[in-house]
């Protein structure tokens, strides 16, 4: 029951020793890593189907070559991969370019990518696959938790059906029926370690995911907020032009002002000019001489 509720909750790729056929024929049951979901008519396999984990490769900019390795990820525990190797081919397929290259790693948690690689040794390159689970660190660590649990499950299994075979026997010794007892105490607490790692898995990948979409939804605010941004510059620009053509006319009405004074300056003396000339006419003229 324990192997059965194993394979079941990891689709039969939990095994890394289990053979090439049936990894293949595991993988073919699922979707293709490299599609988006939403393309596909039917329902998603996995409630997280849409959200891609890489296997752990830091590469340097612009290029296929390895630079750093995520700590905790597939690519760093498996051991094989080192800084400086060049990245060849990722599923078969080659002559990739870098974005092509992530592109093709990507996929869903837990699904797996077969990574070729060539590194220098000595005057000789060296060409190797690796195959790396996609996932992030914690995942990883959960996935190794299990496996390892699931291989003392199988050992103590098989010791407990042996130890059964011989219950009956008359000349099983004490030591064996203890050792039964022991079995049975050890496997109920073995299955338990499972599922509170199960638990743990599932409670792992639930806030993956939610942090996912956070940062999805953080990121669109942030595109509003730059958008936001935008639009205030632009109304700033245009409020630099209000007040620029403010000032004009502010100018423009000053001059006016100034002009209209000196007007009204010059109409005022020659108001002043013709009571002059009126004050001249009304004086009486002198008498004609005799």
């Amino acid at each position: 029951h324990l192997i059965m509720d194993w394979e079941d909750w990891f689709g039969g790729e939990s095994k890394t020793n289990s053979k090439s056929e049936t990894q293949t024929q595991s993988r073919k049951s699922q979707p293709s890593n490299n599609v988006d979901s939403s393309a596909n008519s039917g329902p998603q396999k996995h409630p997280h189907d849409g959200v891609l984990f890489g296997v752990g490769l830091e590469l340097a900019p612009g290029q296929l070559i390895v630079d750093g390795l995520t700590p905790g990820c597939s690519a760093e525990k498996s051991g094989s991969v080192m800084p400086g190797d060049e990245m060849v081919a990722v599923d078969g397929a080659e002559d990739l370019t870098v974005s092509h290259a992530k592109q093709l790693m990507m996929g869903r948690q837990g699904s797996y990518a077969t990574v070729t690689f060539r590194r220098m040794e000595g005057s000789n390159l060296r060409s190797f696959k690796v195959q790396l689970m996609r996932g992030a660190a914690d995942y990883i660590f959960l996935v190794e938790a299990l496996r390892s649990l699931e291989t003392q499950n199988s050992r103590l299994t098989k010791e407990n059906e042996r130890l059964r075979a011989n219950q009956g026997d008359p000349e099983a010794t004490k030591a064996d029926q203890e050792r039964i007892r022991e079995l049975l105490e050890s496997n109920e607490e073995l299955y338990g370690q499972i599922k509170s790692y199960k638990t743990k898995l599932n409670t792992a990948e639930d806030e993956i995911l939610r942090l996912r979409y956070q940062q999805d939804e953080l990121n669109a605010q942030s595109k509003k907020v730059a958008e936001l941004m935008r639009r205030i510059n632009e109304t700033e620009g245009e409020n630099d032009g209000l007040r620029k053509g403010m000032k004009e006319i502010d100018q423009e009405r000053f001059e006016e002002k100034q002009y209209y004074r000196l007007l009204t300056e010059k109409l005022k003396k020659l108001e002043e000019e013709n009571e002059r000339l009126k004050r001249e006419l009304d004086v009486e003229p002198p008498p004609p001489p005799p």
